[in-house]
């Protein structure tokens, strides 16, 4: 895989973490990096895209199949239930996310309905 390439994948993790990109958009972008990347590459950026960024492919599939704790995983399903805020933002990914806003999900790590 070229150079060329592979800062497609790294523009496609800013993406992630940038709060600027609709879903469609994301999702062209995603489609473009699938030419050239394996579908278990694309997922581990979709799950860590910061720690694809520092370390690379290697360490970020490290990191995507460790234990999820109670609230990550609820902050997870709620944002399956609704990807994008209501101005059409996508919301963020868990690691992306303040520890202050990782600590409302740790200390009640329920559904919230994402009304």
């Amino acid at each position: 895989m070229s150079a060329h390439h592979e800062s497609h994948a790294y523009g496609y993790a800013v993406a992630l973490l940038s709060r600027r990109w609709l879903p469609d958009n994301l999702a062209a972008y995603r489609a473009k990096c699938a030419k050239y990347h394996k579908p278990i590459e694309l997922d581990v950026i979709d799950a860590q895209p910061l720690e694809y960024m520092r370390h690379g492919f290697r360490m970020a599939a490290h990191k995507a199949n460790r234990a999820k704790s109670a609230g990550q995983l609820a902050y997870e399903a709620d944002k399956a239930a609704k990807p994008a805020y209501d101005t059409g933002h996508a919301r963020p990914h868990w690691d992306a996310l303040g520890a202050p806003q990782q600590g409302t999900w740790h200390r009640n790590p329920t559904h919230r309905g994402a009304a």
